[in-house]
C-alpha cells in the first residue's frame, strides 16, 4: 500500500482528487527572487540544450516584467510546483534558477520571497536535495 502522497498532501494519487477531512495546505516550497526585470520572453540567436539535454521552447509574448528565483531543478521538480501568489506564472527553469512572469505583479521586487505548493514529486525531491533548507511548523493543533 503507498500512502505517502495521501498523509502529507491530502491527495489521492491514483485518481488525482482531495481526500475529504485531510489538509492540502501542509508543505509550501518558498524562494527568493534574485532578479527581477522586464525582459523579452523569446531569447536572441540560437537556442542550445539546457543542462539535462533538453532544447527548450519559447513562445514570444513580447517583453514582459519577469523573475527569476534561486531555486531550480537540481533542487525540486519544477513541473510540481503551483504558485500561491497571485499573477505569478512559472514560466522554465535551469538546474538553479526558476523564471516566473510576474508583469501583473508591479510590486514584486528583488528579495521578495514568492511561495509555492509542491505536488508529491516536487514534494520529495526538494524534501531530498541538500540545497533546500527545510522548516518545520507546529500547526498550533
Amino acid at each position: 500500500m503507498r500512502l505517502g502522497e495521501c498523509l502529507l498532501l491530502g491527495r489521492d494519487m491514483a485518481f488525482d482528487v482531495d481526500i475529504e477531512g485531510l489538509s492540502q495546505d501542509t508543505m509550501r516550497l518558498e524562494a527568493e527572487l534574485v532578479e527581477v526585470r522586464a525582459k523579452r520572453t523569446l531569447p536572441v540567436g540560437e537556442i542550445g540544450h539546457d543542462a539535462f539535454g533538453n532544447v527548450p521552447v519559447f513562445v514570444d509574448h513580447g517583453t514582459r516584467r519577469q523573475g527569476i528565483l534561486a531555486v531550480g531543478k537540481q533542487d525540486v521538480n519544477v513541473l510540481g510546483l503551483t504558485p500561491l501568489d497571485e499573477g505569478v506564472k512559472i514560466k522554465t527553469a535551469s538546474s538553479d534558477h526558476l523564471l516566473v512572469d510576474i508583469e501583473s505583479r508591479p510590486d514584486l521586487k528583488v528579495g521578495d520571497v514568492l511561495s509555492f505548493r509542491p505536488d508529491y514529486t516536487a514534494m520529495l525531491s526538494a524534501s531530498t536535495s541538500e540545497y533546500v533548507a527545510k522548516v518545520f511548523e507546529d500547526g498550533g493543533e
